[in-house]
C-alpha cells in the first residue's frame, strides 16, 4: 500500500487515567503498553512504518516503539486536526491517510482492510467507520448525525451536543480514511472550538457542504471501538482482555 500510510495520534498527557509520570498510549493494559496493540495490528494490515504524532513525554514512546514506526511532533496540543496537520511533512507523495488514535487497542486489521477497500469501491474522498454503543456518553464519543434521508450531516463532540444529540447511539471512533489532497486542502478551514481545540470531526461538515462523496463503513463489533480515557474505560478493557467471550452490554 505505497499510496497509503497510516497515522496514529499519540500526544495526549491521559490526566483522566493519572498517568502524569507517561504519555496516554503507554499506560499498560494487560502488562503491555496499550499502543503496542494497535501498532501490532497495523503492521498485520500492511502499514510497517506508521506514522505516530507525539508530544507529552513523546520521547518515550519512541523509546517503546524504535524502528516499528516513524515520529512526529505537536509540541503544543491543540486538537486531533492540529496534530494530523503535523503529520503532513511525513507524507509527502501519499494519496490517502488512514487516521487512528493511540488508545485504542483493539482494532482489527480486517477492519482497516474493509474501509480501505469500501473507499476505494466507493471512490469516496472522506470514509469513517461508525459503530453503535448502547450508551454512548460512557464512552464521551462524538455522535454521528444525519439528516432524514440517512445521510451524515456532521459530528458533535460529547462536550459540545445538545440533549437530543447525546441520545444519538450511533458513535464516532475516529478511524477515517481521506484522500490526502482534500485533506492538505480543508485542515486549515478548521475553526477553533469553544474548548480551544481543532477537531478533526469538524472536517465531516466541510466534506457534506462542499458535497464530496462519503462513505461510512459501519461495525457491529462494538469493543474495536472502546477508546481509553478513563480509569473506568481502563478496568473495562482489561475485563474484556482476559475474557473476550464478555457482552460489552453486559459491562456499561
Amino acid at each position: 500500500m505505497k499510496d497509503i500510510q497510516a497515522v496514529v495520534l499519540a500526544a495526549g498527557e491521559g490526566t483522566r487515567l493519572k498517568a502524569r509520570h507517561l504519555p496516554k498510549v503507554l499506560y499498560p493494559l494487560g502488562g503491555r503498553p496499550m499502543i503496542d496493540y494497535l501498532i501490532r495490528t497495523l503492521h498485520e494490515a500492511g502499514f510497517f512504518k506508521p506514522v505516530v504524532v507525539i508530544g507529552f513525554q513523546g520521547q518515550k514512546v519512541k523509546d517503546f516503539l524504535k524502528e516499528r514506526a516513524q515520529y512526529v511532533w505537536q509540541k503544543k496540543r491543540l486538537g486531533t486536526a492540529h496534530a494530523v496537520f503535523k503529520a503532513k511533512p511525513a507524507l509527502k507523495g501519499i494519496k490517502r491517510v488512514l487516521i487512528v488514535l493511540g488508545d485504542m487497542p483493539f482494532w482489527k486489521a480486517e477492519t482497516f482492510r474493509k474501509l480501505i477497500a469500501s473507499h476505494k469501491k466507493t471512490k469516496s474522498v472522506f470514509s469513517l467507520v461508525s459503530v453503535v454503543f448502547q450508551n454512548p456518553s460512557f464512552f464521551q464519543y462524538g455522535r454521528i448525525v444525519r439528516d432524514k434521508n440517512g445521510r451524515v450531516l456532521k459530528i458533535v463532540e460529547e462536550k459540545e451536543a445538545s440533549k437530543v444529540e447525546k441520545a444519538i447511539k450511533e458513535c464516532n471512533p475516529s478511524c477515517y480514511l481521506i484522500e490526502a489532497d482534500w485533506l492538505w486542502r480543508n485542515l486549515p478551514k478548521i475553526k477553533k472550538s469553544a474548548s480551544g481545540e481543532y477537531y478533526l470531526t469538524d472536517i465531516v461538515e466541510l466534506a457534506v457542504r462542499q458535497k464530496v462523496k462519503i462513505n461510512l463503513l459501519s461495525i457491529s463489533d462494538e469493543k474495536q471501538a472502546i477508546g481509553i480515557n478513563t480509569e473506568d474505560h481502563l478496568k473495562l478493557a482489561e475485563k474484556l482482555l482476559l475474557n473476550p467471550c464478555l457482552k460489552l452490554t453486559d459491562l456499561v
